[in-house]
Formats: C-alpha cells, sequence, structure tokens
C-alpha cells in the first residue's frame, strides 16, 4: 500500500514550481486570488464561445431575471469584492441567495490544484486563507470576531479603490463603503417584504465615521506588528 509523498519530494516539487512559476501567476494562493478570479472573470466575459461563457451567460440571466436587473449583480459583485478569501466570497454570494457566479466556483478549482501540485507541501489553510497571523491563529479564529469582518472588509474596499486608481480620503471610501452595505440591507429588506418574510436587517443603524476610522488605523497596525 501507498504512504504518499514524502515531505521532501513535496518540498522539491514546490521548489521546482516556485522557479517555474516565481511571481505566482499560474498557481493560486490567498495573496493572489483576486488577480486570479479577475483574470477568470474575462475568460467568463469572453466573445469566444466557450464552455466558460456559456456557463456565465446562463449565470447572468439566472440573477438578472426575477425582476432585478442589473442591481443584482452589482450586488454579487460588491459581496464578491468585500471578502477575504475565495470561501468568504462564496459565502456572501450564497447568502444573498443566488448562485455564485462560474469565474468564482472556477477558481475555487485552481486553489484545489494548486494544494494538489504542491503536493502538500502548502497547508490547504495557507493556500486558501493565508498563514496564520502570530497571536491570533488560523483563518477560522480571526473571523469569529463581527468587528474584524467589518474592518477586513473596508481595508478589501480601500485596496479595490486604490487598484483602480481611486485616491479618495479614507473618509470619502469609509462612507461608500456603509453606504453600500446599507443599499444592500434595504434592498434585501424590500426582498423579504415582497415574500412575505420579516426582515433581520437594520438598514437604518448610523455609523460614527471618525471612530470608525481611528479603530481601522489601529487594527491595521495590529496586523502589520504581527
Amino acid at each position: 500500500m501507498s504512504r504518499g509523498v514524502s515531505k521532501k519530494a513535496a518540498k522539491e516539487m514546490a521548489e521546482k514550481l516556485n522557479e517555474i512559476d516565481p511571481d505566482r501567476k499560474f498557481l493560486c494562493f490567498h495573496e493572489n486570488w483576486r488577480e486570479k478570479y479577475a483574470e477568470l472573470n474575462r475568460e467568463c466575459n469572453s466573445e469566444e464561445e466557450t464552455l466558460m461563457t456559456c456557463r456565465h451567460q446562463e449565470w447572468l440571466n439566472e440573477i438578472m431575471g426575477g425582476g432585478y436587473g442589473t442591481e443584482m449583480y452589482e450586488l454579487v459583485q460588491n459581496a464578491i469584492d468585500r471578502a477575504d478569501n475565495p470561501f468568504e466570497a462564496f459565502r456572501n454570494v450564497v447568502e444573498i441567495g443566488v448562485t455564485p457566479p462560474p469565474a468564482l466556483i472556477y477558481l475555487i478549482d485552481e486553489l484545489y490544484k494548486t494544494y494538489v501540485l504542491t503536493m502538500g507541501h502548502y497547508s490547504w489553510e495557507e493556500i486558501c486563507f493565508g498563514k496564520p497571523v502570530k497571536g491570533v491563529g488560523i483563518y477560522a479564529a480571526r473571523a469569529f470576531s463581527s468587528k474584524d469582518r467589518d474592518m477586513k472588509g473596508f481595508h478589501q474596499w480601500v485596496d479595490k479603490h486604490r487598484k483602480n486608481g481611486d485616491e479618495s480620503s479614507l473618509i470619502v471610501l469609509a462612507e461608500s463603503f456603509f453606504e453600500n452595505k446599507t443599499k444592500s440591507k434595504e434592498f434585501f429588506s424590500d426582498l423579504a417584504e415582497a415574500k412575505g418574510r420579516e426582515s433581520n436587517t437594520d438598514a437604518s443603524s448610523e455609523i460614527d465615521i471618525d471612530s470608525f476610522l481611528r479603530k481601522y488605523r489601529r487594527w491595521k497596525k495590529s496586523r502589520t506588528d504581527t
């Protein structure tokens, strides 16, 4: 009976893959999942007729139906943008009540391929969620805090806007971040009412932006110090 791959063989394979792909353009890790998702999304939106583009079109037909139009599409993209990792993005979209986009499903497949190709040299935790943070632990422990989720969500929001050339102040970005969250809550409140259900969201809660940004700066510094 095979005893599997030795640690030495796994390390050698990982080193070879790193030599071939030093910038990790082909392998998928937590650190580059957004770039990989954007790449897969472009393939799904290609004019060429492929299995990916066909599945993407079917998905668009699904989420644009029901009278929701482009608003649902924007909610899905924002749910992905504010996620810390692919699985959080997947969960955010599922919570909206629609099927995750094909590009996101293909992305999770890329993570699995990376895990298999490196033969366990990198843990599933490191590939999908990043290395455990000293003093805090694995992602599951970090994700338990709702405050941490808000901080991470805003951090991803800022990063996305900066990469798109937006040099707005943190105050402006924080206002747009919470405005987006409020719109989502209002949308689902209306949706629940239309379906005859009670909504457990509160779209009227006000946020002290200055206080939030002070906490965000402390949170960001604590991540840098670890």
